[in-house]
């Protein structure tokens, strides 16, 4: 009877009683396992068991759940896989194809993966923005046997909205003030994180520009919110110009540009006389 090591494969010949078969183990004289050998019968009752996943494939997580996902956010979970009988096992994983490029599986280990949820951006795929089905499969090259993963995720992706693009406060003469407003909006299904900035650049020592409203906000899906700023022209100005003072808004929001921006124009008109504030 030929058995082969399940360790290193060594061959190994046997004699065994066919007329009384009995189970017997003994260890390869090559790496040193321990081989079952089992009569006839009882082999091919091990042999059902092996088809049976649940019985030979145990895994940590029988479903993994990243929960909520905030835009391009990365999510990962452990995930370790043993066989119920403490052999040898040979794992191969893969991702089924509704996640391809959402869901990665990289090898930790000869029995431990790291699953992860993936911005879908890097790997130019189609986004999955919700997922509740088996997601991971896993193989035993050896005996064939598999199991599968139940993965779950909502994806949320806030969007920028800004209104108007931009805000022309018409003529302000020196020694006076203009205020102005804008809109920002989350037209996403994530919380959309703003900061405000008005870009230094710009910035002169004849007008002064300043924005009332707090400089940053958490803004919740369908939320707005109004922006006030005004513009103020020192009263010694004597001479026209044009005045230009973008807002530069920094988001979170991961399919426009990171960085959006308002442009607030006035005309500033001189004076031959000082005039108070």
């Amino acid at each position: 009877m030929l058995i082969f090591c399940e360790d290193c494969g060594k061959k190994h010949s046997i004699e065994t009683d066919l007329e009384n078969p009995v189970e017997f183990k003994f260890r390869c004289d090559a790496c040193g396992f321990l081989i079952p050998v089992l009569p006839p019968r009882s082999k091919a009752k091990r042999e059902d068991k092996e088809l049976e996943p649940d019985l030979l494939l145990i895994p940590s997580h029988q479903q993994i759940d990243f929960g909520v996902v905030q835009g391009s956010e990365e999510k990962s979970q452990m995930l370790l896989v043993a066989a119920g009988d403490g052999r040898k096992i040979n794992l191969q994983g893969m991702v089924t194809r509704p996640l391809t490029g959402n869901v990665t599986i990289t090898r930790v280990s000869r029995m431990s993966f790291m699953i992860t949820v993936v911005d879908p951006a890097d790997t130019a795929s189609d986004p999955v923005t919700s997922f509740d089905d088996k997601g991971i499969e896993l193989v035993d090259t050896i005996s064939g046997a598999k199991v599968s993963i139940h993965i779950s995720f909502t994806r949320t992706e806030p969007h920028l909205n800004i209104e108007p693009a931009q805000v022309d406060l018409g003529p302000v003469t020196a020694g006076s003030q203009a205020s102005g407003s804008f809109y920002i909006q989350n037209c996403g299904n994530g919380t959309l994180q703003v900061n405000l900035v008005p870009d230094p650049e710009y910035f002169t020592i004849t007008t002064y520009f300043s924005i009332t409203s707090p400089l940053q906000y958490a803004l919740e899906p369908e939320q707005k919110q109004e922006i006030q700023f005004f513009v103020k022209v020192d009263p010694e100005v004597q001479k026209e110009e044009v005045f230009t003072q973008p807002v530069l808004i920094m988001s979170n929001d991961p399919n426009g540009d990171k960085v959006g921006r308002v442009m607030i124009t006035a005309e500033i008109s001189g004076s031959s006389r000082k005039v108070s504030a």
